[in-house]
């Protein structure tokens, strides 16, 4: 049987990386719900190799993998939630905002880029 490499691009990673950002930090276990383990895992793998996750386990208690976004994957997620949100219709944007918001996302990771260097 192939694995499948699956793209960063598709929903259900995408709703995995909107679950992480708003909780801050997430377990692999607490991802299920979205899609099957299995789904899930492959994904998780994916996503952490392209730099757009960063995966630390547990020590406390019972080992666990947690997840957290990269500054890649906190703009990755901010632009797939505007554009999702202009896709469903809950905003009507036009060409020069929708690059205006382009650039903060834009500013927003290089000066926190510029920050931790």
């Amino acid at each position: 049987m192939v694995r499948r490499s699956y793209p960063s691009y598709d929903y259900i990673s995408c709703m995995m990386l909107q679950r992480i950002m708003e909780q801050g930090e997430a377990r692999a276990s607490e991802l299920s719900d979205i899609a099957c383990w299995r789904a899930v895992e492959g994904r998780l793998t994916v996503l952490t190799k392209a730099n757009i996750l960063k995966s630390r386990v547990t020590t406390k208690g019972r080992k666990a993998t947690v997840y957290r976004l990269t500054d890649r994957g906190l703009a990755y997620t901010k632009l797939f939630m505007m554009c999702q949100n202009i896709y469903n219709g809950g905003e009507n944007i036009d060409e020069e905002s929708f690059v205006v918001k382009l650039d903060e996302l834009v500013e927003m990771t290089s000066v926190r880029h510029h920050v931790k260097q």
